[in-house]
């Protein structure tokens, strides 16, 4: 369970959106608890399936919640997959904790060293909380699924772990285990909210009309029949994970803005809208159908996709399962 875990959590934390943040800094690693403090199994002696499952609904419920734009539900996705992370670490002897190293994360309660815990039945309990927090909002009765229903599956798919899991050890150690889970992913939600986006779902943040954009040729405007407004302008201030997010993150800036048909900025535009072209007329031709196809599959439209940031933790599962991770 660790691998997998960890593998998502690394590739959707790449997606919470950087700062312009430049210091950097070195963190000591909070130490694992050794295997002679861990009772009963390790994390990684359990199956992977319930978090596999958890974010399939993830998935499920981002194309049908309003507000969870891009930026958004790959906010959404980070925290979960926090919390899945911070509340199985310490039944490892390999991992760190994230405290003190992902940005404002000062502290997450240890579990009882000299007790035993169900590591699956506390992830399933702190993912099961936390996605509750992160899906549930005040579009959630607009959407698709309806509030009563988006509920209704969260707490179903809890129920349907949680009950595997009581016949897999004992009450008390279950009971503990559910506790823990609880308070990891209090922990993790009340550290959400102090990143400065705490109500970006909502239609204000994530289109605020008080946001008004530079003109220019060469500057974006909304195209015609969508929002007048853009989405996010402010989203560069939110906290990232991580101090080095700006290093990390940096890229190589595009060419300049050139009308000149001769320029380089020119021929790539003009080489997009010619293959845009092609993929709007699939009938054309066979090459066009297949780069229809191809669009089509990385079509990642808010409200109706996982997002791009779906998409990571899409393959990821699809590796876990070609790898069969444990």
């Amino acid at each position: 369970m660790k691998k997998i875990v960890w593998s998502i959590f690394s590739l959707v934390s790449l997606f919470c959106i950087f700062s312009c943040d430049p210091k950097e800094t070195t963190v000591t690693p909070f130490e694992p608890i050794s295997a002679s403090k861990v009772t009963g199994k390790t994390s990684s002696q359990y199956s992977s399936a319930h978090i596999q499952e958890w974010i399939k609904l993830s998935l499920f419920l981002t194309q049908r919640n309003r507000g969870l734009t891009p930026m958004v539900a790959a906010r959404a996705y980070c925290y979960v997959s926090l919390a899945a992370y911070e509340s199985t670490v310490y039944g490892s002897i390999n991992y760190y904790s994230l405290q003190k190293q992902a940005q404002g994360l000062n502290s997450v309660e240890m579990p009882d060293v000299n007790k035993e815990y169900h590591w699956a039945a506390v992830s399933n309990a702190a993912i099961s909380k936390a996605v509750k927090y992160f899906y549930i909002n005040d579009y959630s009765k607009d959407s698709t699924s309806g509030l009563e229903r988006t509920i209704g599956m969260i707490d179903s798919l809890n129920n349907i772990y949680a009950n595997q899991f009581k016949t897999e050890t004992t009450l008390e150690v279950f009971n503990r285990s559910v506790e823990y889970g609880n308070k990891v992913a209090d922990e993790i939600i009340a550290f959400s909210k102090t990143d400065g986006q705490e109500f970006c779902w909502k239609d204000e943040n994530n289109f605020p009309q008080d946001f008004i954009p530079p003109t220019g040729d060469d500057k974006w405007v909304a195209p015609k029949g969508t929002s007048p407004y853009a989405m996010q302008p402010k989203w560069g201030s939110v906290r990232t994970y991580s101090v080095k997010n700006a290093s990390i993150g940096s890229i190589t800036p595009p060419y300049p803005y050139s009308e000149d048909t001769t320029s380089l900025f020119f021929k790539d535009a003009k080489e997009t809208f010619d293959l845009s072209i092609k993929c709007l007329n699939p009938k054309a031709n066979p090459e066009n159908e297949k780069l229809n196809i191809i669009a089509q599959y990385w079509n990642d439209e808010a409200y109706r996709s996982g997002t791009p940031s779906g998409d990571s933790l899409s393959i990821a599962i699809q590796i876990k399962k070609k790898k069969k991770m444990p």
